[in-house]
């Protein structure tokens, strides 16, 4: 009985620290913020060949813009090019962050290494901070399929008519 009731304590002591550590979205006068998603990228880096790429939505004050910055090689130039994109696609890939539960602003790391294989980072700024969102050479099928949607979404803008500048 006193087992039991030492663990009846133990696990409300936990409980009611948990839910005092939970983080709040709150400013400093105690008023609920709104989180908002400002930008998102994805790189790839360190293969064999030394050549990297970089895909990033971001909210300008001109608007919300793709911009794609790769080299196939460690000897060619980089390559920039930027897409005009919908004002609300920040709105879609915040939905899908939300929905797929990748908004826990945790970093999903990735310990196993490859020799000369890509490194991959996903890094999001959500109201005015950045968190890493994955980094490493093997993504699980799990997350894999999650952060596809993303790509997805931010690959839709890559068209002819929304090319604004490119450096090819």
């Amino acid at each position: 009985m006193k087992t039991m009731k030492f663990l009846v304590a133990f696990f409300l002591i936990i409980l009611s620290l948990c839910s005092c550590s939970a983080k709040t979205n709150k400013d400093k006068e105690g008023n609920a913020m709104v989180l908002e998603l400002e930008s998102i990228s994805v790189s790839k880096s360190g293969d064999m060949m030394g050549g990297h790429s970089t895909y990033r939505i971001a909210k300008t004050d001109d608007g919300v813009f793709l911009i794609i910055n790769s080299s196939p090689d460690w000897r060619t130039e980089d390559e920039t090019e930027t897409y005009k994109c919908s004002e609300d696609i920040l709105r879609k890939i915040q939905a899908i962050m939300i929905e797929e539960r990748l908004w826990k602003i945790r970093e999903i790391k990735d310990k196993r290494f490859v020799p000369d294989k890509a490194t991959t980072r996903w890094v999001a700024r959500i109201s005015g901070k950045t968190y890493n969102l994955f980094s490493g050479q093997m993504m699980s099928q799990k997350y894999s399929k999650k952060f596809s949607k993303i790509s997805d979404i931010m690959y839709a803008c890559i068209t002819a008519e929304n090319l604004v500048q490119s450096t090819e």
